[in-house]
Parts: structure tokens; C-alpha cells; sequence
């Protein structure tokens, strides 16, 4: 169909398999947000977490690796659905551009489980919502209320795991070129989409810890609880050197 032509896979989604049996590093974190997320309520309060690591500490690994568990795992994939985000969101300027992003996300995920007929449904009321929304409304949350509506009626509360969630950041501040009080209104009106008992559950990546994240009197400040991915322990490091010299 028309709708099926939006669809943008990413490569490195596919082979399941084979990310699990590579996953030897970062096996600590993996298991604690695993845990969280098992106990996450399909409605009421949750906790965001942020990944924070230098280029090649792990983080984009460890986002695709809790995507497969919620895929497969019955006390995850029973209440969540995992949404995908390929490592550049060139299309997202704005925050209403960032809750298209997380619907088309919803529809990949729905295609590669076989529910074909449902994410074509999904692209198309996307599609329409898309073209009735306007188009100098930065904010707007039309594609926040089809996530969640979409969400609803499977019974999952949707994972948004974002590898360099402070680039997604740096571009929804700001208006065109041009910086406008760079830490309003787009970071509360994320704050207070992500607050409510049906919110989606946010899992980013991010090289640092900016000033949204980081200053008392911003939006995000002692909202997302920070998980640092720091140097492997040495027992870590030794598996996978070991796995390596299999492979």
C-alpha cells in the first residue's frame, strides 16, 4: 500500500539473534533497566532514564538489546512496546516532529511483528493527522494523542528508546536558525507529556549531561535519573576480549 512506502527499516533491527548472542558488555545495566521495566505499571507513575557514555561506550548496543527483550520476553512484551529510533532523527525539528518520528517507530514495530494490517492503519491515520495539523505549530501533540490512542487500543505502553536524546533536544529548542528562550516552551511541554499515568516511557543515550538535564530551574532537571556507562569492569572487559577472539 501507500502507507507501507513509509516504512524505513534500519538494518541493524533485524538480526535479533545474533545482537543477543554478541551482547557481552554492558550485561549489568542491561539487567537493572530490564527489571524496571518489568515492573513498570501499564498505567501510573514511571521513571526516564539517560544513558550517558562517550561515543562507543555502549549505549546504542544496550537500547537495542532492551528492545529485543520487550519484543520477546512474556513480562515485558505483555504491557510495553518497544519504539526504535534510527540513530539520526534528521526529520525531527520540532517537537511535533519528534511524536510523528515515535508513530512511524510504532509502525515498523508492529510490521516486523507481523501485524501488517495494523501498521498500515497507523501510516495511514498518520498520514491524515499529518495533513490536518498545522504546519507552524511546533508544538502540537496530534501525533502524542495517535501514539497513545494506538497504544491503548493494543494494550501496551510504547518504550521510546532514543540513542543521542541531546541532539533530539538541540533541535527541538530551537526556531529555525534562530535561538528563542532555549529551554521553553518545547522542553515542559515534553515534561508534561511524559508526566501523566499514560505517558510513554523514555530510555535515551546521551554523550553528556546538557543544561536541560542538568540546571536546577530547567525542565528536565532531576527528571530523567542518569545511568552512566563508564569503563567496563574488568571482568567485563576480559568476556568480551575472550568473545572476540571466538568470533
Amino acid at each position: 500500500s501507500a502507507a507501507a512506502s513509509h516504512h524505513h527499516y534500519n538494518p541493524d533491527w533485524l538480526a535479533d539473534d545474533d545482537l543477543v548472542a554478541n551482547f557481552i558488555a554492558r550485561s549489568e545495566e542491561f539487567a537493572f533497566l530490564r527489571s524496571e521495566l518489568a515492573r513498570f505499571p501499564l498505567e501510573g507513575n514511571i521513571q526516564h532514564y539517560l544513558l550517558v557514555g562517550v561515543r562507543g561506550a555502549g549505549k546504542t548496543t544496550l537500547l537495542k538489546r532492551l528492545a529485543v527483550a520487550i519484543r520477546r520476553d512474556a513480562d515485558l512484551n505483555d504491557h510495553l512496546v518497544a519504539l526504535s529510533f534510527p540513530e539520526e532523527l534528521y526529520q525531527v525539528k520540532h517537537l511535533a516532529d519528534f511524536w510523528w518520528a515515535a508513530c512511524a517507530a510504532l509502525a515498523d514495530e508492529l510490521d516486523r511483528a507481523g501485524k501488517t494490517k495494523e501498521a498500515d492503519r497507523l501510516l495511514a491515520e498518520l498520514d491524515q493527522a499529518k495533513a490536518q495539523a498545522d504546519p507552524g505549530d511546533d508544538l502540537g501533540d496530534a501525533g502524542l494523542h495517535l501514539l497513545l490512542v494506538t497504544c491503548a487500543a493494543l494494550g501496551r505502553r510504547p518504550v521510546l528508546l532514543v540513542d543521542n536524546l541531546d541532539l533530539v533536544f538541540q533541535r527541538i529548542e530551537k526556531t529555525g536558525k534562530k535561538r528563542k528562550n532555549p529551554h521553553a516552551p518545547a522542553y515542559w511541554a515534553l515534561r508534561e507529556a511524559l508526566s501523566t499515568a499514560r505517558s510513554p516511557v523514555v530510555i535515551g543515550g546521551s554523550v553528556r549531561l546538557s543544561e536541560p538535564f542538568t540546571d536546577y530551574d530547567k525542565a528536565f532537571y532531576d527528571f530523567f535519573l542518569p545511568k552512566r556507562l563508564g569503563k567496563l569492569p574488568l571482568d567485563e572487559a576480559r568476556r568480551v576480549l575472550e568473545h572476540l577472539a571466538q568470533v
